[in-house]
Order: structure tokens, then C-alpha cells, then sequence
């Protein structure tokens, strides 16, 4: 006799009130009924109906599936994953290069794919009326990509435009490494969710050491760097320092371990820093400033790599070519992995959950 899926009670015990929620919203967009919403965590509005999809596609819930098809031939490394080939990325679109957070790799591959014919929008994080808090859009145009640029270091609800993504049929994702996994979950998880995940052609996902919360991150500004949000033109994290560049041209910056206390919960607890799940990984660690390190892990992620090659939006070269290459990405996602791993040891001897 088969064991009854686990249901929304469920995700709430294991996942939300236990701070494990990492706030995509990929609950509520797979919730069939529509009777889940989202206010800083899912919350249920109406009558369950015990599918289980919900506590199926958490990126934060245990799966026996497996999330990922490797490459033939591909290399494997136990800090990042497997991974084809290992590229340094610089757009030559001079309007990305303005706007982007490093080498303009994702805005380039997104216009590409998109002006290319081979996608007809972008799931991406933008910023919303609120400065620096972001809110996700599906992007149709170029200026809609582009006006989504740069990281934002704190986190948002992902999936909540798949709501309405009716017209879509072939859709780009950009993410984090919990969001890449709640895709991979929606497409091969234990219920999977065609109905969004035959959406989804191409996965990007972000290098990510951690996010913040935007609350928290807003008053560290204020006591200990004495800026705003408002006066903010771009943030940055290099060599352990949290930078923020000023509209006025100034630059304040910080030790990223002084961000502690900011930090969403979930973060301390996740092993992944390179998205080892998606079909291209992007990250400016490995390549010299002003150029994005690109790992193509899976056949699609050939495919896009491949479009951008065609269209000449950017120079492409083997990452080899750099220092620290490929070893600097393997460094810095090994210590995320201890520290992860660290973190979930210590719970156990404090007699709290690692995890769901």
C-alpha cells in the first residue's frame, strides 16, 4: 500500500515554521486548487485538497528522484558538480556591460536566446518599486532583461509570475541554487508539475554563497555603513568584502562576515554554491574582473552556449586561460560545503532538525 502523499500541513511543520523556507513560491504556483498565496512565506487560503504537490516541488524536501542527466563525458568534482566545459564569458554588447554585475554572460545568452527566436520570455529577478527589494518578472523584451541586471543579494518569489504564464512556451529560468532545484522538482521530482515545467526549455543558475534578508540588510546599511537603499547604484561582493557602489560615485564596503546576522536562515544550511542542477552555471568566481565563469553541464546548456557563440554577443574563451580558474571556483564552493555541512552537525548535537 502505497504511502499517502505528504501535504501542505506537512511543508508548514517541516519547511516553513522550521526556518527552512527558502520563499520561492514554487508551493504556490504548483498548487492546481489556487489555494495557496504568498506573503514573505506561503500561507493557505482555502480548502486542501491533499495532492502533495506542494511539499513535492519544495527545493528544501527530500527526494529519491534523480534532478540531473550529466553529460557524457562530462567531469565530475564533489564542490561543484558535473560539468562539460569551463568557460570565461564578456559580453561585447557595451549596454550589458553597463548594467551587468560582471562579464554580462546571462543578459547576453538571454538576448540571444530570445531576439534568436528560441525563447519567448525570462523568468528573472528585478527590482521593484521598493528599492533593492526584488520582485520576479517574466521579461519579453530587451529592455525587460536588461532592466533585470545584476544581482541583488537578497531573496525573493521566484516562480510566482508562472501564474500567469499562459501565452509561455519556452521559457529561460534564472536562479539560485534552492530555485534550481524547486524547477528540477516541478520537471523530475516525485509529482512532478508538466504544466509549468514543459514551460521551462533552459535553466541558468547563479553562483550563490548566500542571500539576505532585505529587511536586515536594510538597517545594516543604515547602523553600520550609513547608507540607504535609495542612494545604492549597485552592490557587490569581492575578495570577502561586501561593496556598495554609491549613486554619487563613492564606494563603502565591509567584511561579508560582519553580514552574519542578515543572512536567511536556509542559506546556512545548503551545500550547493555553483547550482550544480542547472544546465548552465554562472559566477564571477574563477574569472578575472569583468568576466563571468560559465559551467555547461547539461545537452540544452550546450544548445544555449552554442546560440550565443553564433550571434557574437560575447567573447568566449576556455576558462583555463584565467586564474584561478577552475580550482577558485572548486575552493570557494568547498568551503560552503563545510560550512554547510558543519552547521547540520551542530544542529544534530542540539537535538534540532538538519533539514526536512
Amino acid at each position: 500500500m502505497e504511502a499517502k502523499p505528504k501535504v501542505f500541513g506537512h511543508l508548514l511543520k517541516e519547511v516553513v515554521r522550521a526556518g527552512f523556507c527558502a520563499g520561492c513560491a514554487a508551493c504556490v504556483v504548483s498548487c492546481e486548487p489556487g489555494v495557496l498565496g504568498f506573503e514573505r512565506e506561503p500561507k493557505i487560503l482555502g480548502k486542501c485538497t491533499s495532492c502533495g504537490l506542494c511539499y513535492s516541488v519544495c527545493p528544501q524536501t527530500p527526494t529519491s528522484k534523480s534532478l540531473f542527466e550529466p553529460l557524457t563525458g562530462a567531469q565530475s568534482d564533489p564542490s561543484v558538480g558535473s560539468f562539460k566545459e569551463a568557460l570565461s564569458v564578456r559580453s561585447t554588447d557595451e549596454e550589458v556591460l553597463k548594467r551587468c554585475q560582471d562579464g554580462g554572460a546571462v543578459s547576453s545568452l538571454l538576448l540571444s536566446l530570445l531576439e534568436g527566436g528560441h525563447i519567448d520570455g525570462a523568468l528573472l529577478m528585478g527590482v521593484g518599486k521598493e528599492p533593492w527589494k526584488p520582485e520576479a518578472r517574466l521579461a519579453k523584451t530587451r529592455e525587460e532583461i536588461l532592466e533585470a541586471a545584476g544581482t541583488k543579494y537578497t531573496r525573493g518569489p521566484l516562480f510566482l509570475p508562472l501564474k500567469n504564464a499562459d501565452g509561455f512556451q519556452r521559457l529561460a529560468v534564472v536562479g539560485v541554487p534552492c530555485q534550481v532545484k524547486a524547477v528540477r522538482k516541478i520537471q523530475r521530482g516525485e509529482l512532478p508539475y508538466p504544466k509549468l515545467g514543459e514551460k521551462i526549455w533552459l535553466v541558468i543558475g547563479l553562483f550563490c554563497m548566500e542571500s539576505f534578508d532585505h529587511s536586515k540588510l536594510g538597517e545594516f546599511l543604515k547602523e553600520r555603513m550609513g547608507v540607504s537603499f535609495e542612494e545604492v547604484a549597485k552592490f557587490d561582493i569581492k575578495k570577502g568584502k561586501f561593496i556598495c557602489r554609491l549613486k554619487n560615485g563613492e564606494s563603502r564596503e565591509i567584511e561579508v562576515k560582519a553580514l552574519h546576522d542578515c543572512v536567511n536562515p536556509s542559506c546556512f544550511l545548503c551545500t550547493d554554491f555553483t547550482s550544480e542542477l542547472a544546465d548552465l552555471s554562472v559566477g564571477a568566481v574563477g574569472s578575472p574582473l569583468g568576466r563571468s565563469t560559465v559551467l555547461v553541464r547539461t545537452q540544452r546548456g550546450e544548445e544555449a552556449l552554442e546560440i550565443l557563440r553564433r550571434s557574437g554577443r560575447a567573447e568566449i574563451k576556455p576558462l583555463a586561460d584565467f586564474k584561478p580558474g577552475i580550482e577558485g571556483v572548486k575552493k570557494v564552493a568547498g568551503v560552503k560545503r563545510t560550512s554547510a555541512e558543519k552547521e547540520r552537525e551542530k544542529r544534530k548535537e542540539e537535538g534540532k532538525s538538519p533539514s526536512p
